[in-house]
């Protein structure tokens, strides 16, 4: 019983709320037209949002040099997101065109600090694994990388924590801070 009056009293407030039929058309005061349905409709299409990216440079090796590689990043570019870029390595099709990376092969690299100008990086142990060329070069591409980032022109290595001695293109071994300078022999042509 009680379905049967909640289906008359839904019938009934439908009946109320029709429109009647028309015998002619009328004008309708534009004032009381809901704001929006007066204007033309557009017959472009709506703007594609496309996400914006950001091109970095990082250093990797070819032929015992560092060669500039160009990364498409997502905005906003921090150093830290450099360092992540710098440590996925060469592309594939970089890797059968002969391009390596020593730095790639040692785990994560980890901005510490940036003070100054000076970036603190930290490195796991495994980089101390790295044979003497291999750890130069891992070195050079790290501080080319850094120091191509705005703001920076000086990098400090941290090996599991500690300041390390981090060999240069001569050869000597120096606590840093490095600078590019320390590696031009090594630098892209």
């Amino acid at each position: 019983m009680r379905r049967a009056v909640a289906v008359f009293v839904a019938g009934l407030l439908l009946c109320g709320c029709a429109i009647g039929a028309e015998s002619s058309a009328h004008v309708v005061d534009p004032k009381l037209v809901p704001r929006g349905l007066l204007s033309p409709a557009s017959t472009s299409p709506a703007p594609s949002v496309q996400a914006t990216k950001d091109n970095i440079t990082i250093f990797l090796e070819l032929g015992a040099h560092l060669l500039a590689a160009n990364r498409m990043v997502r905005p906003p570019v921090t150093l830290a997101h450099v360092l992540r870029v710098l440590e996925r390595g060469p592309t594939t099709s970089e890797e059968t065109g002969g391009i390596q990376s020593p730095l790639s092969a040692v785990g994560p690299i980890i901005l510490r600090s940036l003070v100054n100008g000076t970036a603190s990086v930290g490195l796991p142990i495994d980089f101390t694994d790295l044979g003497g060329e291999d750890q130069i070069l891992a070195a050079a591409q790290l501080v080319y990388t850094v120091t191509a980032f705005p703001g920076v022109d000086r990098v400090a290595v941290f090996v599991n924590g500690q300041a390390a001695a981090v060999p240069t293109a001569n050869g000597s071994l120096s606590q840093g801070p490095l600078l590019r300078s320390d590696y031009s022999i090594l630098a892209p042509r």
